[in-house]
């Protein structure tokens, strides 16, 4: 079975680092993708009102399926779309990202680009790449799928396809 293609954390920081050198937004952007694995059609539908900040918390409200559900921020990413909201006076029925999402392909794929990063990056690599994350880092596949928007366990574990490689460094910890 082939290995889907997922970024390694420092690929990301370097991503979305390039990303904000170039545009502030195309940043904040590329961060939020990662740091909610959220769709890109779910992102670039979020309003000013669906955010709650004192909670760092988005509800997604323009889903796949119909099916709205609450996805959590870290605290710099919060205060980050709290500044830019600010800064570019947006009111509560403003989307955060005003685009479309080919749009958000196209930058992707050039932030990738200017990053060095030869993988091919498409949004949706972010998504399985914050899927490995929390893994990793030690979240269940029950509160994953949740925060993914995923209807069974089955259909987050497709995004847990690991390289050989990451498996072989996990296997390699275990005591025999």
């Amino acid at each position: 079975m082939k290995d889907l293609i997922y970024l390694e954390k420092a690929e990301v920081d370097v991503l979305i680092s390039a990303a904000q050198t170039c545009n502030s937004r195309d940043g904040l952007l590329l961060s939020f993708l990662w740091k909610t694995g959220a769709r890109v059609g779910e992102t670039v539908n979020v309003k000013v009102a669906d955010i709650e900040f004192h909670n760092r918390a988005v509800n997604l409200t323009k889903t796949k399926r119909n099916k709205p559900r609450r996805v959590y921020l870290d605290s710099e990413t919060t205060e980050k779309l709290k500044r830019y909201v600010v800064e570019n006076k947006k009111d509560d029925n403003d989307s955060i990202f005003p685009i479309g999402t080919r749009r958000v392909w196209t930058l992707t794929k050039r932030y990738a680009h200017a990053a060095g990063i030869t993988k091919k990056v498409t949004p949706h690599t972010l998504r399985h790449s914050f899927a490995v994350h929390c893994v990793r880092n030690g979240m269940d596949l029950q509160r994953l799928g949740k925060l993914m928007g995923h209807s069974s366990i089955m259909i987050t574990s497709i995004y847990l396809r690991f390289a050989d490689k990451d498996v072989q460094d996990v296997y390699d910890t275990i005591v025999f």
